[in-house]
């Protein structure tokens, strides 16, 4: 097995942020849940998703070699239980989950309703916690706003996948 010999004692930046949903747990298959069965029904589905092993396989590594995990998501605190168990299923290993607050959800009679700001959650979960540029290597994320927002604050983000069609219903 591969391992950065020495690098992580060198490196200050020894935290790794990652995002979920279409990033280390591919989702694409139950997006449109979101408009025919609402952002709780969306979250229901997360058990079924398939791991991205290259994501994986990249933590796994940087693990091996001393860096911290650290999943920050905007899926809902609601499916803590179910993403702790699609983790260890999955055998990610990481120092902290934090997810978004449930009641930045909402289904309605019009629709999925996302409250809050999509671009900034992750930011400021990342502050909560004292990740900073300063300590973290990487960011891994897909959402092209999401991306931009790390980067102008002085964060090395890397996109993982083509966010596609934009699948967060009405803000």
């Amino acid at each position: 097995s591969f391992k950065f010999q020495g690098v992580n004692k060198m490196v200050r930046q020894n935290n790794i942020i990652v995002d979920l949903d279409n990033t280390l747990a591919l989702d694409e298959w139950r997006r449109p849940y979101i408009q025919s069965h609402g952002w709780e029904g969306y979250f229901e589905l997360c058990g079924g998703d398939k791991v991205n092993e290259s994501v994986a396989t990249t933590l796994a590594v940087l693990q091996d070699s001393g860096f911290k995990v650290h999943i920050l998501t905007s899926r809902s605190e609601s499916m803590y239980k179910k993403t702790v168990e699609w983790l260890k299923e999955h055998h990610i290993d990481y120092v902290n989950l934090t997810m978004r607050p449930a009641h930045h959800y909402q289904d309605t009679e019009e629709g999925a309703v996302y409250h809050g700001n999509h671009t900034t959650v992750k930011l400021e979960m990342a502050t909560k916690l004292g990740l900073k540029p300063e300590n973290t290597l990487m960011v891994l994320e897909d959402t092209d706003e999401v991306v931009t927002a790390w980067r102008e604050v002085g964060y090395n983000c890397w996109q993982v996948r083509e966010q596609g069609e934009h699948y967060h219903a009405k803000s």
